[in-house]
């Protein structure tokens, strides 16, 4: 296994950009991500109806899981996040990895609240 420092000198092959929307719940960040997604960027499989929201949130499961777990690892969740967040080296994997998948296009985007939970 590697450890959290050998993990940051990995090579992975991302996206050109990388454009992550960040905002709380019923903020517009659906609105601004479904114009971005009409205007060319690319953001794989996301959510595109829930009762919620008719024309989805356009939330990719695997970044909400991802950043669900990171939460929950520091003993917090969405709606009681933890005071301090401290990645583990499994997340830091999986962050990679999700990048790593989607190398291939020059602009890649997700959207989820939680992100602001996550990231100093």
């Amino acid at each position: 296994m590697r450890s959290a420092c050998q993990l940051s000198e990995v090579k992975v092959s991302s996206p050109h950009k990388v454009v992550g929307i960040v905002g709380m719940h019923r903020s517009g960040t659906s609105c601004l991500t479904g114009s971005l997604q009409a205007a060319g960027l690319y953001l794989a499989e996301i959510h595109t109806w829930n009762p919620h929201n008719l024309k989805g949130n356009r939330e990719n499961q695997r970044f909400v899981d991802l950043h669900d777990n990171i939460l929950a690892a520091n003993g917090g969740s969405w709606d009681c996040p933890p005071r301090e967040v401290a990645w583990r080296p499994e997340h830091v994997a999986t962050a990679r990895e999700l990048l790593e998948e989607h190398g291939s296009q020059r602009f890649f985007g997700f959207k989820d609240p939680r992100t602001l939970l996550v990231l100093n």
